[in-house]
């Protein structure tokens, strides 16, 4: 995997990775940093940052990521190192709720699927946003909607919204989020494995 160190902080070099390739050849759930305890690939000594694409987020990510990393190493939980983590990043976000959307990206039946900024969402509304979500799973979003982060490059956002429009509807059928979760995370992989260039199966996407 190809890194590019971009800081050392705390005894941990940080370094950027191409986080499409981490979720297309290595785990679909690395998602905008990781550390050794959740991900093993990742080396005990090192953050790894996914690629940026739009806002530049690197010190919230890095300093949770940080947080996290030496709770696990101390014997918490994943999930409790989480948190910790969610609380460390919470000083280094702006806590001000502003306009998110950006433009429409396409229709699915009655669902509005919209681009709209990660960091803002982030900043404001939850630091658990990642990728994209939809309106039964965050409070937030407003019933029938889609978001997709902007920070995502265009050619991830094709698997994205096929992940979030399949969850939304599974779960639109009444099944809970758990299991909606995981069975779209395989048709997601489906389409990232037919990545060439960017050569996914059609799917129509606005703008």
């Amino acid at each position: 995997m190809k890194k590019k160190l971009v800081n050392q902080k705390d005894g941990y070099k940080v370094n950027e990775v191409d986080g499409n390739e981490v979720r297309r050849l290595i785990n679909c759930e690395f998602m905008n940093f990781g550390q050794h305890g959740r991900f093993p690939f990742i080396p005990s000594d090192e953050i790894w940052l996914d690629k940026e694409h739009c806002k530049n987020e690197r010190e919230p990510f890095t300093c949770h990521a940080i947080k996290e990393a030496e709770a696990m190493k101390q014997g918490k939980s994943y999930d409790e190192a989480y948190e910790l983590g969610l609380v460390e990043e919470d000083k280094y976000r702006e806590n001000a709720k502003r306009n998110v959307y950006k433009k429409i990206l396409t229709y699915a039946g009655d669902i509005k699927v919209w681009l709209v900024d990660g960091k803002a969402v982030r900043d404001g509304y939850d630091k658990n946003f990642v990728q994209g979500g939809h309106c039964k799973v965050y409070k937030f979003i407003p019933k029938d909607e889609v978001w997709i982060d902007d920070d995502l490059s265009e050619q991830e956002r094709k698997p994205v919204i096929i992940h979030e429009l399949n969850e939304l509807g599974l779960m639109r059928r009444g099944m809970s989020y758990l299991p909606a979760h995981r069975r779209s995370n395989i048709k997601e992989n489906k389409f990232r494995k037919l990545f060439k260039r960017n050569k996914y199966p059609s799917i129509k996407v606005v703008g």
